[in-house]
């Protein structure tokens, strides 16, 4: 009878270990989905910028072609051609900036991610050690000798 409740206790301590173990490890990798998911986020901004610098290029463009439509004698080469170097010069600095920042920013989460790896198994590592050592006590316990005290 008592190596029944020794074993049901021990079962339910382990079920319970078990369950934090389980639940740390979906928390690391959620930080690991959730590091990736900034890097993700990052480049998505880094596009949607550089296609809101080329649509309003086309608008300058296209009210540039209007301008001449309209005063067809007039010269706008040098304001259009200055425009259009400021864009360009936009575009390039733009993608110097993004470029170095995703750069940081996935080594950042290249450094998390190993990080994560490492307390993951390290974590993993002490709850299978406490596990076994959860075991060893309770077969211990249930190969121990009941202790009879006189009343």
């Amino acid at each position: 009878m008592a190596d029944t409740q020794i074993s049901s206790v021990f079962e339910m301590q382990r079920g319970m270990i078990q369950q934090n173990q389980k639940a740390l490890k979906q928390f690391v990798d959620a930080g690991r989905t959730a590091s990736q998911a900034v890097v993700d986020s990052l480049e998505t901004a880094r596009d949607v910028q550089h296609q809101n610098v080329e649509l309003t290029r086309e608008a300058v463009t296209a009210y540039f072609d209007a301008l001449e439509q309209v005063a067809p004698d007039a010269d706008f080469a040098p304001v259009r051609e200055q425009v259009e170097g400021n864009f360009d010069q936009l575009v390039e600095t733009q993608e110097d900036t993004w470029d170095g920042m995703l750069a940081a920013v996935e080594e950042s989460q290249e450094s998390v991610e190993e990080y994560g790896e490492t307390y993951g198994d390290l974590v993993e590592s002490s709850f299978d050690s406490f596990l076994e050592a959860h075991e060893a006590v309770k077969e211990d316990l249930e190969d121990a000798e009941p202790i009879e005290f006189d009343a």
